[in-house]
This record gives structure tokens, C-alpha cells and sequence, in this order.
């Protein structure tokens, strides 16, 4: 009986369960779920886990299971990494903190960063700020051409909220500014010589696989992974982005496709 119960407490201390600000978008299916296992075993390679399932997804938040005997501190690495379920008072702030964007709207990104109710708040950047540290220029696009950076819903991107940050508590928004690491993913984006088209919906295997049914494999340089269902196509010289998306969208049925233009946007934004 006391055998039975300590194998138990060991089995129990071999299972973790965690919630991560890590959105499912699309329609899961058997292929998709061996895709998120291996994608999450890669991150948590050099830690002992056995096993990975999802036990309940959302556009907000994916709850999984971790079975191995690193199963609780592989819970708590993956929530540094993607961010869970939290109250303002589990802020640190002036720390940045991951998010996913949930629109672009009024010359603002506007950020998930897992808030629950009662202290639901969206973290709004001003995209004119992002383009004046990417630039170093102060200029105004409209939302639209905003999102010739790359910028779209879903795409992941760490924000900074400080002590002295302005709460508009009607519209339930605190004001922030970008993370130094999304600050240079979308410097590395615009000040390149290549295009790239953003895919939000999909695996990289499912990408890299559109590419070769496609017969454009070898008009790319790379594939990006920014997430689990969000990658980017790096394009060679003289490949558009924007004439990718018809070529590979009839292999990706459920993505949203961004083309990221450099070259167009820094004309826009500089002039030349």
C-alpha cells in the first residue's frame, strides 16, 4: 500500500500542466498536433521529457501537458519564453514581457500580453514611436502601410510597460513602448536588401513544403521560424513577396499572408 502510493506521488511529480500565451488560430488536426509536439520538444531539448500534449487551445491561450522528470521546470522555462495566464501584480515593470498582437488600429500596435479580468488590459504602442527607433526619424504612416513592417495579428512582440505609464481604464489600454528584441527583429526586416513574406497560420514544415509544390524553392534563401504558426520567408534577390502569395496560398488554405517590402518601406518613410 505504501509502495503503490509513493509510486503514485512520483508519477504525479512527473506530470506538469501549464498555460501559454501561445494562440491556436487554425483547425487542429492530427497532423498540426505532432507538429506543436516536436515544435516544443525542440525548445525543451536538454531537458527530460518524455512527452507533450495539448489539452485545450484557444486564439489566446494553449494549455499543455508535460510528462517526464523535468516536467515543472520545463513548465516554467516555456512561460519565460512564451508567457501565460497573469495578474498586473505579476508584472515587473520596466521588464520587457512577451505578447501577440491583437490589431493594428488608430496608429497603434495593440498587445495581448495574457492579462486576465479583473486586470484585462491591452498594452497600445505608438507605431510612429517603432518607426522613430527604427529609423531614427519621426514620420506618421496609416495602418495600412503599417503593416508593410510586418506587423499583423498574432505576430509575437515583447513590449516594455513602466511605473509611470498612462491607464485609459474606459478603454482598457496602458500605454507601452517596444521590447528591444521586436525593436530589432522589425530593424533586421526593413533595413534588409531582401523581401520577405510573412505566414501566419502555418507550420514551417507546412511552408517549406508549399515552397516545393510550388516550384519556388529556389527563389528563397530561408524560412524563418517566429512561432509555431508564424513564419517568414526570406526571399532572394529579385523575388517578390507579394508575387509569392499567389504561387504558395493554394498549398496554405487557413494562413494570412504579409509581404514585407523594405525598399518600398524605407522610400515611404525616408523618401529615397
Amino acid at each position: 500500500m505504501i509502495t503503490s502510493v509513493i509510486e503514485g506521488v512520483k508519477t504525479l511529480q512527473r506530470v506538469s500542466t501549464v498555460s501559454l500565451l501561445l494562440p491556436i488560430y487554425v483547425k487542429l488536426n492530427e497532423q498540426l498536433m505532432h507538429s506543436f509536439k516536436w515544435y516544443i520538444k525542440s525548445i525543451l531539448t536538454g531537458f527530460n521529457i518524455e512527452d507533450v500534449g495539448i489539452l485545450k487551445y484557444s486564439k489566446r491561450f494553449t494549455e499543455i501537458q508535460i510528462i517526464g522528470e523535468d516536467a515543472k521546470v520545463a513548465s516554467k522555462f516555456l512561460t519565460k519564453i512564451f508567457g501565460g495566464p497573469k495578474k498586473w501584480e505579476d508584472l515587473t515593470l520596466g521588464e520587457p514581457v512577451i505578447g501577440r498582437i491583437m490589431r493594428i488600429e488608430e496608429g497603434f500596435v495593440k498587445v495581448d500580453i495574457g492579462l486576465l479580468e479583473p486586470d484585462y488590459l491591452k498594452v497600445v504602442v505608438p507605431i510612429d514611436k517603432l518607426i522613430a527607433r527604427i529609423f531614427r526619424v519621426e514620420k506618421r504612416v496609416s495602418d495600412e502601410d503599417a503593416q508593410l513592417m510586418g506587423l499583423h495579428r498574432y505576430l509575437p512582440f515583447k513590449v516594455i510597460i513602466r511605473e509611470n505609464s498612462k491607464i485609459d481604464y474606459d478603454k482598457r489600454e496602458v500605454i507601452g513602448e517596444p521590447g528591444k528584441e521586436t525593436i530589432d527583429m522589425l530593424r533586421s526586416w526593413l533595413k534588409s536588401r531582401f523581401d520577405r513574406l510573412l505566414v501566419l497560420g502555418a507550420t514551417r514544415s507546412s511552408v517549406i513544403k508549399a515552397l516545393r509544390m510550388s516550384h519556388h524553392g529556389r527563389d528563397i534563401l530561408n524560412v524563418e521560424r517566429i512561432g509555431f504558426l508564424e513564419q517568414a520567408i526570406v526571399c532572394k534577390w529579385g523575388t517578390s513577396s507579394v508575387g509569392l502569395i499567389p504561387e504558395i496560398g493554394e498549398y496554405l488554405p487557413e494562413a494570412k499572408f504579409v509581404a514585407i517590402r523594405p525598399r518600398y518601406f524605407k522610400k515611404l518613410i525616408l523618401g529615397k
